[in-house]
């Protein structure tokens, strides 16, 4: 059996979709303009306010380690959806030299580093979000297949995109790029 693709051209237009859901606000019992920052990242309509919200927070609040990662991550959220992702990048780091969430940090650093075409960093980060178990395995396995294909390594690419449908049937990116694959006997 052989594997080949049917197509060359990769599925790039889900990596905005793909980022938006895969990055996920997060926010530990917060008060003021922490708890602000979660609102923002959840609603996503001011991206630059909201940015500025969890800034102020990260600059002004003292708060537990837990509740600093969260914000650096609702900031990460803003920013990658303004598709600023460096600042992205630059935040899910940060959060991650907290201590804290950091299986899921790295699966949504994954997907940054897709949208930067970084895709070695990717597969790293998304290797890592995998052995840390995230709580979103379908979005590891499916960054991992993206970097995989951009890497040239076709089969582990549909081995990946079928362990993101096996991690969760209904991910959609994950359907879809399963239909770019053609299995060939020999």
């Amino acid at each position: 059996m052989r594997l080949v693709r049917v197509s060359a051209a990769i599925v790039t237009a889900g990596i905005g979709a793909l980022l938006a859901s895969s990055a996920s606000a997060d926010v530990s019992k917060l008060g003021g303009v922490a708890h602000d920052c979660y609102v923002e990242a959840r609603a996503a309509t001011d991206l630059p306010g909201g940015v500025a919200v969890c800034t102020e927070a990260l600059n002004k609040r003292r708060m537990s380690p837990s509740d600093r990662a969260s914000t650096y991550i609702n900031r990460a959220v803003l920013r990658s959806m303004g598709r600023d992702f460096d600042g992205a990048l630059a935040d899910y780091t940060a959060a991650l030299n907290v201590g804290e969430h950091a299986a899921d940090i790295y699966t949504d650093r994954s997907s940054v580093y897709l949208s930067l075409a970084r895709f070695t960093e990717a597969k790293a980060d998304a290797d890592k979000a995998l052995s840390l178990q995230t709580s979103r395995p379908e979005i590891a396995y499916y960054n991992r297949a993206v970097a995989d294909e951009r890497l040239g390594d076709i089969k582990s690419a549909y081995a990946d995109t079928k362990a993101a449908l096996a991690a969760n049937p209904n991910f959609k990116p994950a359907q879809d790029n399963l239909t770019r694959f053609k299995v060939v006997s020999k």
